[in-house]
């Protein structure tokens, strides 16, 4: 099940990537009125990421972004964002000239931010009568990402000193996981009594970038 190519002993990748991710984000409904829409629990990912290896051993970086949709009504829109970064370890199962496939894990650190804000026109008298017409609550704390990648080496052009390179596509599905935590804050101080969440679920993405190898010494 495994492929190793000596010409691969050494080398890296990295790029950039969009995709899509499902996390339950059912408990933030307590920052919200009862009457207000369902909070989606469908999210954008977007970021980038890179790794070196040494034959089938794997270390990376990698950061990204995830955007919630806004849900709103006539007088108030709430929307849920977040943000993470990760070092990354990983194996390849199979490796050679055009393809890999290698799973990883990744400790990293992470936020999740809520954006609430009323809706309307105001005026200066207005906002100095009722100051505070929008919020942002966060909470941070530890985060492992769980995943599973397949790259395949396009346009592959061979250098004089027997190292090649080109574009890479890749495709990745994984498991975002954080500990359940209720340290909540906003804008202006902490907050009690919120509710125990961890941002967790998940997601599916498509990678474009570039990749060179070369043989160890």
């Amino acid at each position: 099940m495994s492929a190793q190519d000596d010409s691969l002993s050494r080398g890296g990748a990295g790029g950039f990537w969009v995709g899509y991710g499902t996390f339950d984000i059912e408990d933030l409904q307590v920052f919200v009125p009862t009457d207000f829409p369902t909070l989606s629990n469908n999210f954008l990912l977007f970021g980038g990421g890179g790794y070196g290896n040494y034959n089938n051993f794997l270390l990376g970086g990698s950061g990204q972004g995830l955007i919630g949709k806004e849900e709103s009504t006539d007088s108030l829109s709430a929307s849920v964002n977040a943000g993470m970064g990760f070092l990354n370890l990983g194996y390849m199962v199979v490796h050679n000239e055009d393809f890999r496939l290698f799973p990883m894990v990744g400790i990293g650190f992470g936020g999740v931010t809520m954006h609430l804000a009323e809706n309307g026109v105001l005026t200066p008298e207005t906002i100095v009568a009722k100051p505070g017409n929008e919020t942002q609550i966060s909470q941070g704390g530890l985060m492992l990402d769980f995943s599973a990648s397949v790259e395949l080496m396009l346009f592959k052009e061979q250098q004089r000193d027997g190292s090649w390179g080109g574009m890479m596509l890749g495709l990745t599905a994984g498991y975002l996981l954080s500990p359940q935590s209720n340290d909540w804050s906003y804008t202006g101080g902490e907050i009690n009594g919120g509710p125990d969440f961890g941002l967790s679920g998940f997601y599916a993405r498509l990678s474009i970038g570039g990749y060179g190898y070369e043989a160890a010494e």
